[in-house]
């Protein structure tokens, strides 16, 4: 078992990494296949793949903290799902066999999507 696939970490500026056209295949990582912490840190990732066959469910192949913002990453992502800000990480989208893509619905005129089709009294 793995740790992770590729960490990107402040404390500071830790920006503008690049990994285009790569794959990312453990079995199964502990914290993930992509980490992302810090506010000044993110990464560029285009035509990757993630695969992670025995990943456990509770743990997903991205996790972008809170505190980044401004990923792209996209690609193909098999077995799990990402935990991100979409809304601050509008440039993260993934194909799988499954679905088409994982992004946040153009729809959503809110940040916090729990709010989606809220009505506001005039009282």
């Amino acid at each position: 078992m793995t740790d992770l696939g590729l960490l990107a970490e402040g404390p500071g500026p830790c920006n503008g990494n690049r990994f285009d056209n790569m794959a990312n295949e453990p079995s199964k990582t502990v914290e993930g296949h992509v980490i992302v912490r810090g506010s000044k840190t993110n990464v560029w990732m285009t035509g990757v793949r993630l695969e992670g066959t025995k990943q456990d469910e509770a743990t997903p192949m991205v996790h972008i903290y809170d505190g980044s913002c401004n990923n792209v990453v996209e690609g193909m992502i098999g077995h799990q799902a990402v935990r991100a800000d979409f809304n601050r990480n509008p440039g993260v989208k993934f194909l799988s066999y499954k679905g088409t893509s994982v992004q946040p619905t153009s729809n959503n005129a809110f940040d916090n999507a729990a709010f989606h089709g809220i009505i506001i009294s005039q009282d």
